[in-house]
């Protein structure tokens, strides 16, 4: 393979080396710098925060393009619109595989008619990881692709709504199910504790601290002030899917199973690199949060604070 070898340069400076005319924004241009090691070699040696020292770029041909967009674009489609997908986008790949286990799922006779939660459907989509951002983030993209193939007509979606009181988890009806939501998160957010302010939700909360000695004493004070509200401990949305088939959306199958097809690497391969990606961005988030906020992991400090307050904001979901 041709490459081509420069000494430092600046971050913005790099893009127009590999084909964009200017720098992305937004989710594109994180997720693009994210995914830097698919074209690039580079070490961050004696580098500011807005450099990059480039060792290696591979020569691209003049017909590939980089877009690595998390967000998806709405185009008009008659009078409702429809929710489209970057080319090429993480998100798109995630609606992929989503839609080639749910065509998997639909033939195994013991799972085609469970309802399960968005973790065991990321778990059971090959999306594994013990990092709990990474889980976090999986299930977010999960549910956002669930939402986008079920209005494109691509997907059929039935949902149950369950709670746990006492020691037994019920079924329960949607308004209800959205009560609690409502009661849960006006007992959280008047709780008269500093670290309430950080987070969305105390199960927002829980995921992203742990559930650790550090953080049972908020624990039991929520579960306490909640008790006086509703005998429901928690609540959770379970789904099954099914695949339509049919002319409108033919295309847009054809268009998502090209995505995951290579001779060289499995889907799975393809899996288990993008979990990996995104369990090395959250490592390096957190690694450079600690440097810049002296996050001290035992502590509630104000860098630990400062951080999971910026991650709160951009993960808002509860990963069941």
């Amino acid at each position: 393979m041709q490459t081509l070898k420069i000494g430092i340069q600046k971050k913005k400076q790099i893009y127009p080396l590999l084909g964009y005319e200017k720098a992305p924004v937004g989710g594109s241009k994180k997720t693009f710098e994210r995914k830097l090691s698919e074209c690039v070699k580079w070490n961050t040696d004696g580098c500011k925060t807005t450099e990059i020292n480039i060792v290696e770029i591979y020569k691209q041909p003049n017909d590939t393009t980089f877009e690595h967009g998390l967000k998806g674009n709405t185009n008009g489609c008659g009078n409702k619109g429809k929710l489209y997908w970057n080319n090429n986008s993480n998100s798109k790949f995630v609606g992929a595989v989503l839609l080639n286990k749910i065509e998997y799922f639909e033939n195994n006779d013991k799972i085609k008619n469970q309802f399960v939660t968005i973790k065991t459907l990321s778990e059971r989509c090959g999306f594994k990881t013990n990092d709990t951002e990474t889980a976090n983030s999986l299930s977010i993209e999960i549910k956002r692709n669930i939402a986008k193939l079920e209005k494109l007509g691509v997907v059929k979606v039935e949902r149950k709504y369950n709670a746990k009181v006492g020691k037994a988890f019920i079924e329960i009806a949607e308004d209800e199910y959205l009560k609690f939501k409502e009661v849960s998160k006006k007992v959280w957010k008047n709780l008269n504790e500093p670290v309430v302010e950080s987070f969305h939700t105390f199960y927002q909360f829980i995921n992203l601290v742990g559930d650790t000695d550090n953080n049972q004493y908020i624990k039991s004070l929520y579960y306490e002030v909640l008790a006086k509200e509703t005998d429901i401990w928690f609540v959770f949305e379970t789904y099954k899917l099914s695949v339509i088939t049919n002319e409108n959306n033919a295309e847009i199958i054809t268009e998502l199973t090209d995505m995951l097809l290579d001779e060289d690497i499995t889907i799975q391969e393809k899996i288990n690199n993008y979990v990996e990606d995104k369990e090395d961005y959250f490592l390096e988030k957190r690694i450079s949060m600690q440097e810049e906020n002296k996050y001290t992991p035992s502590g509630f400090g104000k860098g630990f604070l400062w951080y999971t307050k910026t991650l709160a904001t951009a993960n808002n979901a509860v990963v069941f």
